[in-house]
Protein backbone atom coordinates (compact mmCIF):
# COMPACT_ATOMS: atom_id res chain seq x y z
CA UNK A 1 0.00 0.00 0.00
CA UNK A 2 1.11 3.72 -0.91
CA UNK A 3 2.53 5.83 1.95
CA UNK A 4 0.71 8.92 2.98
CA UNK A 5 -3.02 9.90 4.70
CA UNK A 6 -5.47 7.67 4.33
CA UNK A 7 -7.46 7.28 1.12
CA UNK A 8 -11.11 7.92 1.17
CA UNK A 9 -13.58 7.56 -1.83
CA UNK A 10 -12.49 4.79 -4.08
CA UNK A 11 -11.88 2.41 -0.82
CA UNK A 12 -13.35 2.35 2.60
CA UNK A 13 -11.09 4.35 5.34
CA UNK A 14 -9.93 3.45 8.64
CA UNK A 15 -12.86 5.13 10.97
CA UNK A 16 -12.89 3.71 14.15
CA UNK A 17 -17.15 4.81 14.44
CA UNK A 18 -17.71 3.15 10.80
CA UNK A 19 -15.86 0.07 11.80
CA UNK A 20 -17.89 -0.41 14.96
CA UNK A 21 -20.78 -0.83 12.76
CA UNK A 22 -19.17 -3.13 10.18
CA UNK A 23 -18.90 -7.12 10.23
CA UNK A 24 -14.87 -7.58 10.25
CA UNK A 25 -13.13 -10.62 9.38
CA UNK A 26 -9.66 -10.33 11.79
CA UNK A 27 -6.54 -12.48 11.67
CA UNK A 28 -4.73 -12.39 15.11
CA UNK A 29 -0.92 -12.86 16.00
CA UNK A 30 -0.42 -15.79 18.52
CA UNK A 31 -0.49 -13.05 21.52
CA UNK A 32 -3.82 -12.09 20.16
CA UNK A 33 -2.94 -8.78 18.31
CA UNK A 34 -4.56 -7.99 14.78
CA UNK A 35 -2.46 -9.01 12.20
CA UNK A 36 -4.97 -8.21 9.03
CA UNK A 37 -8.35 -7.10 9.08
CA UNK A 38 -10.89 -6.42 6.21
CA UNK A 39 -14.66 -5.50 6.64
CA UNK A 40 -17.69 -6.91 5.29
CA UNK A 41 -20.07 -4.61 3.33
CA UNK A 42 -23.97 -5.07 3.24
CA UNK A 43 -24.93 -7.23 0.06
CA UNK A 44 -25.47 -5.28 -3.05
CA UNK A 45 -25.89 -8.17 -5.34
CA UNK A 46 -28.42 -11.13 -3.70
CA UNK A 47 -26.09 -13.69 -2.28
CA UNK A 48 -22.99 -11.72 -2.76
CA UNK A 49 -19.90 -10.71 -0.19
CA UNK A 50 -17.64 -7.74 -0.53
CA UNK A 51 -15.47 -5.94 1.00
CA UNK A 52 -14.86 -2.77 1.70
CA UNK A 53 -11.03 -2.17 2.92
CA UNK A 54 -8.44 -4.13 3.74
CA UNK A 55 -5.40 -3.98 6.01
CA UNK A 56 -2.51 -5.29 7.64
CA UNK A 57 0.64 -4.77 9.42
CA UNK A 58 3.62 -4.28 7.43
CA UNK A 59 6.20 -6.14 10.14
CA UNK A 60 3.42 -9.30 9.54
CA UNK A 61 5.01 -12.13 7.27
CA UNK A 62 3.93 -12.02 3.43
CA UNK A 63 0.65 -14.27 2.91
CA UNK A 64 -1.01 -13.17 5.65
CA UNK A 65 -3.41 -10.96 3.23
CA UNK A 66 -3.27 -14.36 1.44
CA UNK A 67 -4.25 -16.50 4.53
CA UNK A 68 -7.37 -14.44 4.97
CA UNK A 69 -8.70 -13.96 2.07
CA UNK A 70 -8.10 -18.06 1.64
CA UNK A 71 -10.37 -18.76 4.52
CA UNK A 72 -13.01 -15.59 3.92
CA UNK A 73 -13.49 -17.09 0.59
CA UNK A 74 -13.89 -20.80 1.79
CA UNK A 75 -16.56 -19.65 4.51
CA UNK A 76 -18.49 -17.62 2.86
CA UNK A 77 -18.96 -20.47 0.60
CA UNK A 78 -19.60 -23.21 2.96
CA UNK A 79 -22.41 -20.50 4.27
CA UNK A 80 -23.94 -20.65 0.85
CA UNK A 81 -22.86 -17.40 -0.99
CA UNK A 82 -22.58 -17.62 -4.83
CA UNK A 83 -20.06 -14.73 -5.27
CA UNK A 84 -17.66 -12.64 -3.86
CA UNK A 85 -16.78 -8.59 -4.72
CA UNK A 86 -13.05 -7.52 -4.36
CA UNK A 87 -13.81 -4.20 -5.16
CA UNK A 88 -12.89 -2.19 -7.83
CA UNK A 89 -9.09 -1.73 -9.48
CA UNK A 90 -8.62 1.86 -10.49
CA UNK A 91 -7.79 2.73 -14.09
CA UNK A 92 -6.94 -1.14 -14.77
CA UNK A 93 -7.72 -1.89 -18.33
CA UNK A 94 -8.22 1.73 -19.65
CA UNK A 95 -6.03 3.01 -22.67
CA UNK A 96 -4.91 -0.49 -23.44
CA UNK A 97 -5.40 -0.94 -27.00
CA UNK A 98 -4.02 0.84 -30.24
CA UNK A 99 -7.64 2.67 -30.37
CA UNK A 100 -7.62 4.07 -27.22
CA UNK A 101 -8.62 7.91 -27.53
CA UNK A 102 -5.70 10.70 -26.15
CA UNK A 103 -6.92 11.34 -22.77
CA UNK A 104 -7.31 6.88 -22.24
CA UNK A 105 -3.84 6.97 -23.22
CA UNK A 106 -2.84 9.65 -20.44
CA UNK A 107 -4.90 7.66 -18.16
CA UNK A 108 -3.44 4.53 -18.80
CA UNK A 109 0.29 6.38 -18.42
CA UNK A 110 -1.01 7.42 -14.63
CA UNK A 111 -1.67 4.19 -13.95
CA UNK A 112 1.79 3.47 -15.04
CA UNK A 113 3.63 6.05 -13.58
CA UNK A 114 2.00 6.92 -10.27
CA UNK A 115 2.38 4.00 -8.22
CA UNK A 116 4.26 6.22 -5.52
CA UNK A 117 0.98 8.28 -5.10
CA UNK A 118 -1.63 5.11 -5.23
CA UNK A 119 -0.45 1.30 -5.96
CA UNK A 120 -2.46 1.23 -8.19
CA UNK A 121 -1.08 -1.84 -10.03
CA UNK A 122 -0.04 -3.78 -6.82
CA UNK A 123 -3.47 -3.40 -5.91
CA UNK A 124 -4.78 -4.67 -9.28
CA UNK A 125 -2.08 -7.54 -9.26
CA UNK A 126 -3.20 -8.71 -5.68
CA UNK A 127 -7.06 -9.03 -6.53
CA UNK A 128 -6.35 -10.67 -9.91
CA UNK A 129 -4.09 -13.30 -8.50
CA UNK A 130 -7.77 -14.54 -7.15
CA UNK A 131 -8.98 -15.10 -10.74
CA UNK A 132 -12.08 -12.65 -10.51
CA UNK A 133 -14.31 -11.81 -13.49
CA UNK A 134 -13.84 -8.20 -13.63
CA UNK A 135 -16.14 -6.05 -15.26
CA UNK A 136 -15.60 -2.63 -16.63
CA UNK A 137 -16.74 0.66 -14.49
CA UNK A 138 -16.82 4.32 -16.42
CA UNK A 139 -16.40 7.53 -15.09
CA UNK A 140 -19.06 10.15 -16.66
CA UNK A 141 -18.32 13.68 -16.92
CA UNK A 142 -19.86 16.55 -18.97
CA UNK A 143 -16.92 17.67 -21.46
CA UNK A 144 -13.44 17.85 -21.63
CA UNK A 145 -13.11 21.04 -20.73
CA UNK A 146 -14.63 19.96 -17.01
CA UNK A 147 -12.29 16.80 -16.76
CA UNK A 148 -9.60 18.57 -14.92
CA UNK A 149 -11.87 20.05 -12.34
CA UNK A 150 -13.62 16.10 -11.80
CA UNK A 151 -10.02 15.04 -11.36
CA UNK A 152 -9.26 17.80 -8.78
CA UNK A 153 -12.91 16.69 -7.36
CA UNK A 154 -11.84 12.69 -7.06
CA UNK A 155 -8.64 13.51 -5.46
CA UNK A 156 -9.66 15.69 -3.07
CA UNK A 157 -12.39 13.41 -2.05
CA UNK A 158 -10.12 10.02 -2.01
CA UNK A 159 -7.20 12.35 0.14
CA UNK A 160 -10.17 13.44 2.93
CA UNK A 161 -9.83 16.61 1.52
CA UNK A 162 -5.84 16.81 1.93
CA UNK A 163 -5.16 17.47 -1.91
CA UNK A 164 -1.40 18.21 -1.42
CA UNK A 165 -0.85 14.57 0.33
CA UNK A 166 -0.62 13.27 -3.65
CA UNK A 167 2.83 15.03 -3.99
CA UNK A 168 4.46 14.96 -0.34
CA UNK A 169 7.71 13.24 -0.75
CA UNK A 170 7.50 9.38 0.34
CA UNK A 171 3.56 9.76 0.28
Amino acid sequence: MAQGSEKRFSLGWFDEAYLRNCEIVVVHTPDGGIAAFTNILPEYQLNEITIDMMRHRASMENGMMDFLFTSLLQHFKEKGYDTFNFGLSALAGVGDNSESRRLEKVLRYLYEHLNHFYNFQGLHAYKDKFRPNWEPRYLVYPSLTALPDVVVALIRSDSGDRLLDYFKPGA
